[in-house]
């Protein structure tokens, strides 16, 4: 095992991806998994993430952002939905 993917399996948080139905996210989750890393997907629509055939797989979470009713407020955002995860799959492509 490399340094950098026993560094990436020692993170206790999960990766937070967004997208992952999308042509990139849905090719990025399977390489993070296959790197140590758990990841937190964000997705409006369960049903078509659960599809995805690492949906499954241990260390994959799947949080469905439900249709804010009213505003959009700081406890419903997808900003609310980032807490207590690692990093963003964006900062890391940084």
């Amino acid at each position: 095992m490399s340094d950098n993917t026993r560094e990436q399996s020692e993170i206790s948080a999960p990766l937070f991806v967004t997208g992952a139905t999308g042509y990139i996210g849905g090719r990025l989750v399977p390489r993070l998994l296959d790197a140590g890393y758990r990841v937190r997907c964000l997705t409006r629509n369960r049903r078509k993430l659960e599809a995805r055939p690492w949906a499954g797989l241990e260390g994959v979470e799947i949080v469905a952002l439900p249709a804010p009713e009213g505003p959009v407020t700081t406890t419903n955002s997808p900003g609310a939905m980032r807490k207590e995860v690692s990093s963003s799959a964006s900062s890391l492509a940084r």
